[in-house]
C-alpha cells in the first residue's frame, strides 16, 4: 500500500474475513505511507512491514517485502484498492493441492468502476465468465500462489518495477515448467481510480508506472525469457518501429520524398480502420494516444539503471 488511507480498511478486512476457516496470516508491505494508512490498518490483527526508503517506492517492492516477512506456504497478493471475495482462498488452496504443476491460481476479477476508459475497458474484458478451469499464462490482478514455486524462480516480485510485476513473475514460472491457471470462482472486487482517462495516464506516467513495462523488458535482456517478454509488449515495440519509420522517411524527404508519403498515408489508412473497428472516435484516440504514451515510457523505462536484487531494507511496524 501507498497512501491509500480511504481504501485500506476495507482491503484489510476483506483479507482477514477471507482467511475464516483457514491457518494463515495478513501482512501490510507499506511503502513509507505519508497519510493515515498505517494507523487505521493498525487497529486489525495484522502483521505491518515498512520501506525505510522512499526512493525503493515501485510496484514491485511491496509484494516482495511481504514476501520476504510471510511464514505461509502459499502467498496471495492483494493490493490495498482490491477486496478479497470471501471463498476464494480456500478454493485456491484446494486447486493447488490437487494440482502439483501449478504454481499459481487465480479467479474472476469485478471492476468496480467505469468513470473511465481505462476501466470500462477492462471491466468488459475482465467480466466474462470463465465457466471451467483454464490455464493463463498471467495472473494480472492477483492470485494464489505456491511458496516453493516462488522460492524456485528465485523472488517473488522485482523492486525495479513498477509495473508488469504480475507479468515477470510468470515468465519466470513458466521458464521452469510450471503453469498457472484461473478458475471460475470469484476472486475480487476492484476500485479502481476514478479520475479522467487523460489524467490516469498522465499521472501513471508522473509515478513511473508507464516505464514498467521497458523495466520489465529490461530486467529479461539476455535471457531464455527476452523474446516471449518482448512478444507481451509489441504493440508498443510496434508503436516504437512506427515512429522510426516515420522518422526515417521524414529525413529522407529531402532526396526523395515518396517514403513519406506513403507512411503517412499507411498511418491514416490504419487510424481509419482502428476506428471503424472501435466505433468510438473517442476510444479509438484514447488508445492510440495511450499506446504512444506507453511507448515512451518503455524507453526511458528500458534504459533506466536497475538495482541488484537482495533483501529489502524494512522495518517492522507490528
Amino acid at each position: 500500500a501507498l497512501n491509500e488511507e480511504e481504501m485500506i480498511e476495507r482491503s484489510v478486512r476483506s483479507a482477514i474475513e477471507a482467511l475464516h476457516g483457514l491457518k494463515g496470516e495478513v501482512i501490510l508491505a507499506d511503502s513509507l505511507s505519508d497519510d493515515r494508512t498505517v494507523d487505521i490498518a493498525g487497529k486489525y490483527p495484522i502483521r505491518i512491514v515498512q520501506i525505510t526508503d522512499r526512493k525503493d517506492r515501485s510496484c514491485g517492492v511491496g509484494p516482495e517485502l511481504g514476501f520476504q516477512h510471510a511464514k505461509g506456504d502459499y502467498i496471495y497478493i492483494l493490493d490495498a484498492d482490491m477486496e478479497l471475495e470471501p471463498g476464494f482462498l480456500e478454493a485456491a488452496k484446494d486447486f493447488l493441492d490437487s494440482t502439483p504443476g501449478a504454481a499459481g491460481v487465480g479467479g474472476r476479477i469485478h471492476e468496480m468502476t467505469d468513470t473511465n476508459l481505462v476501466f470500462s475497458r477492462r471491466k468488459k474484458d475482465t467480466g466474462k465468465d470463465l465457466g471451467e478451469v483454464k490455464e493463463s499464462k498471467s495472473l494480472m490482478m492477483g492470485g494464489l500462489y505456491r511458496r516453493k514455486a516462488i522460492e524456485a524462480v528465485g523472488h517473488f516480485s522485482n523492486p525495479n518495477l513498477h509495473a508488469y510485476e504480475e507479468s515477470d513473475l510468470a515468465l519466470r514460472l513458466r521458464e521452469k515448467g510450471y503453469k498457472l491457471f484461473r478458475m471460475p470462482v470469484d476472486m475480487i472486487r476492484h476500485y479502481g481510480d476514478r479520475k479522467s482517462s487523460i489524467d490516469i495516464v498522465f499521472g501513471r506516467f508522473r509515478s513511473r508506472y508507464l516505464m514498467g513495462c521497458g523495466e520489465f523488458l529490461r530486467a529479461h535482456l539476455m535471457k531464455p525469457t527476452f523474446l516471449p517478454a518482448l512478444a507481451e509488449l509489441r504493440i508498443y515495440v510496434l508503436v516504437i518501429l512506427w515512429w522510426a519509420i516515420l522518422f526515417m522517411s521524414a529525413a529522407a524527404a529531402f532526396f526523395w520524398v515518396i517514403p513519406l508519403l506513403s507512411s503517412l498515408a499507411a498511418t491514416v489508412l490504419f487510424m481509419l480502420a482502428f476506428l471503424i473497428k472501435k466505433k468510438s472516435v473517442k476510444e479509438a484516440s484514447f488508445s492510440i494516444f495511450s499506446w504512444n504514451m506507453t511507448a515512451l515510457g518503455l524507453i526511458i523505462g528500458f534504459l533506466a539503471p536497475q538495482k541488484r536484487l537482495g533483501p529489502i531494507p524494512a522495518k517492522v511496524i507490528k
